[in-house]
């Protein structure tokens, strides 16, 4: 289950990396984009958005009251994947934002 689940986040974080989610994205679009359950999407956000990856942003829709919209820390968000792949291929951690 976990690397289900781990394929399934990193499914979130490439459409938030995606030209789509460079704009800012819903969770009802990343739901939609890329099939993901809302649970695992929140607790992808909730993470990413801890280790500073994310800004959220409150966009003002009259008929809705507001939407959170989720943008991506590209210069954050690239560091960590290398950060990550560096540690795979057992260099270990370069971003001290990972060493936990």
């Amino acid at each position: 289950m976990a690397l289900l689940s781990t394929g399934l986040r990193v499914s979130v974080m490439a459409y938030l990396n995606s030209a789509e989610g460079r704009e800012g994205v819903t969770k009802a679009m990343i739901a939609d984009a890329t099939g993901v359950s809302m649970g695992t999407i929140n607790a992808t956000l909730i993470e990413a958005e801890k280790r500073g990856l994310l800004t959220v942003k409150v966009d003002r829709v009259p008929s809705q009251g507001g939407v959170n919209r989720y943008y991506l820390d590209h210069e954050k968000y690239e560091s960590a994947v290398q950060a990550w792949l560096d540690f795979a291929l057992g260099k270990g951690f370069t971003d001290e934002n990972f060493r936990r």
